[in-house]
């Protein structure tokens, strides 16, 4: 029985069995659902075991890790770059801090046919694609394999990802006992990994054969608490409209098209995967609100402390962590509540027939706050 059989379909898609298969014998795949799944050609596989023993899901990551991670709401002191970011810009800041010391950076871009990628940077050039959120899942493709090499050649190695992927590049280094001193890993704060197929017929119905150019999920023309979902199109035209007015984007945060093992993520608490971990510090105290954005920035190590500590282009304030996880607690916790009609969603042949499930959990949803209010109401007149 492989790693792959005993998941039983708690894949987090991480491709770290793919990077580490010295047969090149697994090749990752979107199942049914769009979510990236192994598939091990039998012909090529020598049974070594190695993809059972690098799964971060099977085998939790032995890391050292701070229990109580350090908390800070922080953001660029380049207006651009944290305008251009999807909250306070600190990745870019931290990305050019690694690049001019001659390092290398991995993080997502946008890919062909709308497909997010993880990329190798070596220059702050392609920094600029590496910035804003991508709301579905990457092609890690050979990245950690890549950045293995990269530290073995003695580069500083700054690798950013969902807290899956770094747990599955943690778990890739602990296995081959590869010397990370030169390596700061970051970890997203991550609502859940939605669907890419669903992406895709969001895209059809939304857009038709329109030739995209590019796609920002957390446009801040309006504001970082006001922000829009804004395409560009090869034509020179945009498609722009408030995150909630969104569809594609109605349904991610309804929980309604997630990845299944994101409704009970293992890598989604304290201790972090990542040295550094970053996300958008939704409850920042009032003397630090902006609508320009903020970034909660968690250290979660010793090298991250460090590194932080020597960034000169940002501006950070120290602050309790329970601030920052009151607003999102998916700091803390990887538990979701799974929709009943997650699978309907999925198995839908358009868009348009996931709007309808849309619509109808929103419906749900309200008739559901309309019925607590009076209970509510009647407990505060008792009391």
């Amino acid at each position: 029985m492989t790693a792959i059989d005993k998941l039983k379909g708690s894949c987090a898609g991480c491709f770290a069995c793919y990077n580490v298969c010295p047969e090149r014998a697994i090749e990752m795949k979107l199942n049914s659902e769009g979510f990236y799944v192994p598939y091990v050609n039998d012909e090529k596989c020598n049974n070594c075991g190695l993809c059972e023993k690098v799964c971060p899901v099977l085998y939790a990551p032995k890391i050292e890790r701070y229990m109580v991670p350090i908390c800070y709401a922080a953001w660029s002191m380049n207006e651009e770059i944290r305008m251009k970011s999807s909250s306070g810009g600190v990745f870019s800041e931290l990305a050019i801090d690694f690049l001019r010391r001659d390092g290398v950076v991995y993080g997502v871009v946008w890919g062909k046919n709308c497909v997010p990628v993880h990329y190798r940077a070596t220059d702050e050039e392609a920094l600029e694609k590496m910035r804003g959120s991508k709301y579905v899942p990457s092609y890690v493709g050979n990245s950690y394999r890549e950045a293995l090499n990269d530290l073995e050649k003695g580069n500083d190695v700054l690798f950013s990802g969902t807290p899956c992927q770094i747990a599955a590049l943690n778990k890739l280094i602990e296995l081959l006992n590869v010397d990370d001193s030169r390596l700061c890993t970051i970890d997203v704060v991550c609502h859940g990994v939605p669907s890419l197929a669903v992406f895709h017929k969001y895209l059809k119905y939304a857009f038709g054969d329109k030739k995209i150019k590019s796609i920002n999920f957390r446009d801040k023309e309006l504001g970082w608490s006001n922000y829009q979902v804004k395409v560009e199109f090869e034509d020179g035209s945009f498609y722009s409209s408030r995150y909630s007015n969104n569809p594609f984007y109605a349904g991610y945060l309804l929980n309604l098209y997630l990845n299944n093992i994101c409704y009970a993520c293992p890598f989604s608490k304290v201790p972090r995967q990542g040295d550094l971990t970053l996300g958008d510090f939704w409850g920042a105290p009032e003397n630090l609100k902006n609508e320009k954005g903020a970034s909660v920035v968690l250290v979660n190590s010793e090298k991250g402390e460090r590194i932080l500590k020597n960034l000169k282009g940002i501006k950070a304030f120290e602050v309790p962590l329970e601030t920052a996880t009151k607003s999102n607690p998916r700091i803390i916790s990887g538990n979701l509540k799974k929709p009943k009609s997650r699978s309907k969603a999925l198995k839908a042949n358009n868009f348009k027939e996931v709007a309808k499930i849309i619509r109808l959990e929103k419906y749900k949803m309200k008739a559901l706050h309309l019925i607590k209010i009076p209970y509510y109401a009647i407990r505060r007149l008792r009391r």
